[in-house]
């Protein structure tokens, strides 16, 4: 009897261990269940996309102005009513071209430099007393003596008038040439310098003819008076900008475009300063199609473009006619640019990495001028990022390196669904607008923060869909190895993952998008994935099966263990018997 006890009991304990070992090999079979998944952290919501300020990006010499013909109003001089014996030759001014700048829309003043000459001849003292010729350089020019140079005929240096200005009054000063005393007038009268507005001076002719007049050289004297003046323009309100409207698109790794452009200022001078003028922009020969406005009218025929000056001559019937208020002038052209992505992570972004959050993460894009011009603005330059949904982007947080605005909005497209039979609206990803570019400024840097809330449970199995445990799991995103920073330049990338002995392997703070994974056991790769997360499932749970032999070392140790003990079963029952 305690035999039997002892068979009945062995039986049931094999019965229990066996099936407990078909039971761990049936749950290995099971279909994919949700896994140990964290719950994802809830994403910010996006908030309205703004244009933060831009600043102005004029900070190079790109257009330049130089003048090449001008006429000026002539000067002129008052002599008082019955004087005899004296003259005044008055003299059309010299423009001293070499003596005058150019303007830049960073250096907007053009001063014209003129000398203007007086001969002042007295032949008979006699007839004069305390007379004073006025001589009168243009009103218009608000003016600036640059120079005062008094000459006589009586010799060197043996020089002076009185001279006296709206505003100064000049006295000789005594020089000791041996016995004798002499007046001496300064060649270049140094008080004059930087005396603005002077427009006029005197010349007692009556005590400049006395000072000579016991000099037995005397037979009448000759004054030439040679009087530097400046005139100066102003060309304001400079601009440049691309077509209202036109924008850069950026397709693939880069683009060429053709892009029109405006170019224009304002020419201020005083009302009877007539001029031509070259207009020289820096990025000349890399600009076609032009037309030229003055006055907002249209000038035809076409400026010529002279080599001489590298620029067009803008030189209509009478010249430009300047006045206080200004003349409107304007280039409208075109030009074209090649604009591309530069220090790419595997052609995709130049950086890729966790932000202020573990759930959320920073995309940046390095853009640069490739080709095109140095200093024209090429603006509204625009890409998509396809593989994020303009949901997840945190608006707050775009940046863009030189400081330009970024703007990132949804890039949605319609068609026609005939299932539905209607115009549907679909998104294409997220549409990045940087506001302006610029080749002298060098690459540019934009980026945003986005959502990374995403996570995937995967299960390791072999052929027969049994766990394999210390399976080794490394993650890829978009074909990049996934990690904190993926980086043109230095990344941290994530180790591969270990499956624990259920066969399980979790990745958390993940953003959208296209994974793969690359499972290897015992040093050897065996099975390559993909899977996707997209859309409201924020949690993924997928079996990844693998074509690794099955390895039943449970069952076979539990079989081995269920037939010892039917064969120790069996000895005792025969022994019994």
């Amino acid at each position: 009897m305690s035999y039997q006890k002892a068979l009945r009991g062995l039986l049931i304990l094999v019965f229990i261990t066996a099936s407990m070992g078909i039971t761990i090999v049936s749950s290995s079979r099971d279909h994919a269940g949700t896994g140990a998944l964290g719950t994802p952290y809830p994403g910010q919501e996006p908030m309205t996309s703004e244009d933060p300020s831009v600043p102005e990006w004029n900070q190079f010499n790109h257009t330049m102005i130089a003048i090449d013909t001008e006429e000026a109003p002539l000067p002129s001089s008052t002599i008082p009513a019955g004087v005899s014996g004296v003259s005044v030759d008055t003299y059309i001014p010299t423009w001293n071209k070499a003596l005058t700048n150019n303007a830049t829309n960073l250096q907007s003043d053009i001063k014209l430099n003129y000398t203007a000459r007086f001969n002042i001849t007295c032949t008979n003292h006699l007839a004069i007393s305390n007379y004073t010729v006025r001589l009168n350089t243009p009103l218009i020019f608000k003016k600036t003596f640059n120079d005062l140079l008094i000459s006589t005929n009586l010799g060197a240096v043996t020089i002076y008038s009185y001279a006296t200005t709206n505003q100064t009054t000049f006295y000789p000063a005594y020089l000791t040439q041996g016995s004798a005393v002499y007046p001496v007038i300064w060649p270049k009268v140094t008080e004059f310098k930087n005396t603005t507005s002077m427009n006029y001076f005197n010349f007692n002719i009556s005590q400049a003819v006395h000072v000579f007049e016991s000099s037995p050289l005397y037979t009448g004297v000759a004054f030439r008076f040679e009087v530097g003046y400046t005139v100066t323009l102003n060309i304001t309100s400079w601009a440049m900008y691309s077509k209202p409207g036109e924008s850069f698109r950026i397709e693939g790794s880069q683009s060429t475009r053709s892009m029109n452009y405006t170019v224009a200022c304002r020419l201020i001078g005083p009302k009877g300063v007539n001029v031509t003028f070259h207009y020289i922009p820096s990025d000349r020969n890399l600009t076609s199609n032009h037309k030229f406005y003055l006055k907002n009218a249209l000038l035809s025929p076409t400026p010529s473009y002279e080599s001489r000056a590298g620029g067009w001559s803008i030189a209509p019937p009478g010249k430009v006619q300047l006045n206080s208020t200004g003349v409107d002038f304007k280039v409208e052209f075109r030009c074209n640019s090649t604009i591309g992505f530069i220090e790419q992570k595997a052609g995709k972004w130049n950086s890729d990495g966790v932000a202020t959050r573990l759930d959320l993460r920073t995309r940046k894009f390095k853009l640069a001028v490739l080709s095109g011009p140095m200093y024209l603005l090429i603006e509204r330059v625009e890409f998509t990022v396809r593989d994020i949904a303009y949901s997840s982007v945190l608006l707050i947080s775009r940046t863009v390196e030189p400081a330009s605005s970024i703007t990132v909005s949804d890039d949605t497209y319609k068609y026609y669904d005939p299932t539905l039979e209607k115009e549907v609206t679909k998104s294409n990803g997220t549409k990045v607008l940087i506001g302006r570019i610029q080749k002298a400024k060098g690459p540019v840097l934009a980026s945003f923060t986005y959502n990374a809330s995403y996570s995937a449970a995967l299960r390791v199995l072999d052929e027969l869909r049994n766990p394999i445990p210390g399976a080794e799991i490394t993650l890829y995103f978009h074909g990049v190895r996934f990690g904190p920073l993926m980086s043109a330049g230095e990344s941290s990338l994530q180790p591969p993952k270990l499956a624990d002995a259920l066969g399980n392997a979790q990745f958390i703070n993940l953003p959208e998008g296209n994974y793969s994974v690359e499972v290897r056991y015992q040093g050897q790769l065996v099975k390559n994935q993909s899977f996707s997360l997209y859309g409201s499932t924020m949690s993924l749970s997928i079996d990844i099966v693998t074509p690794v032999p099955y390895q039943p070392w449970i069952l076979v140790s539990w079989l081995a263990i269920f037939g010892i003990a039917c064969v120790i079963g069996v000895l005792l029952f025969k022994r019994k018997k």
